[in-house]
């Protein structure tokens, strides 16, 4: 773990860059929208992701069934290549 190079201003809040070039190691998520996985009522995959801040609208995928288990695996194979990098 990195140890935390954030100071305390001159109020004494401590500040910090979330959005700078520099990385030093203490932010281990970055910002992530939300995603839910559910059936529609015709039985299909959902994949939906929550929408931006300055979006009114979330984004979807849907996936019929019979093409879940050819998405799944081609996920789970790009986890392994991430994995191994």
């Amino acid at each position: 773990m990195t140890a935390p190079t954030s100071a305390p201003d001159g109020d004494g809040n401590h500040t910090f860059d979330w959005y700078g070039t520099k990385d030093d190691g203490s932010i281990v998520i970055r910002n992530q929208m939300a995603i839910a996985v559910y059936l529609n009522p015709r039985g299909a995959v959902v994949i939906r992701q929550q929408g931006e801040w300055d979006r009114d609208d979330d984004m979807f995928v849907v996936v019929e069934p019979a093409n879940l288990r050819t998405l799944v695996g081609e996920l789970i194979e790009l986890c392994k290549y991430l994995e191994e990098k």
